[in-house]
């Protein structure tokens, strides 16, 4: 083939074109597509993937929505009366423990501010202790909370 080539240049000549084999040309195809198709069939994982995070992120949002909201439903508690509502907050405050603050309480609460108000105890104040946590709170200020919830 290079003395084709060396007497075609030399006697001013066009060579002759060679002809390659059909299997090059099948190979040259498969080297061609193969990484297309490695770098497609990987996009696709990755949006899947993705995909997963951002449903699985969507769902513990909502998770968490669900326990903020109103157990008796938004429809319903826009139903109840102002009067019902004044009721239920009252026995839910009568429901929690009555304390007078003291220098006693003090030392026995480490909690110095109302969680609502942000504010100070008094001597001889009148608060509500939640029994399962333990906060303290001005009547008045959980007694608003429970309203306005």
């Amino acid at each position: 083939m290079l003395t084709i080539a060396l007497s075609a240049v030399l006697n001013c000549e066009k060579p002759e074109e060679v002809q390659l084999k059909e299997p090059y040309y099948r190979l040259t195809w498969f080297l061609l597509i193969v990484p297309y198709l490695c770098a497609f069939f990987l996009l696709i994982l990755v949006a899947v993937a993705l995909s997963l995070v951002y449903l699985e992120h969507r769902r513990a949002r909502q998770r968490v929505r669900f326990y903020d909201e109103n157990p008796y439903g938004q429809e319903q508690a826009d139903e109840l009366d102002p009067e019902t509502i004044v009721q239920i907050a009252e026995n839910y405050v009568n429901m929690l423990d009555a304390i007078t603050y003291s220098s006693e309480v003090a030392a026995h609460f480490e909690q110095e501010l109302c969680p609502v108000c942000h504010l100070g105890y008094e001597k001889s104040e009148k608060l509500r202790k939640v029994p399962q946590c333990g906060h303290l709170f001005h009547e008045e200020c959980i007694r608003k909370w429970f309203y306005s919830y």
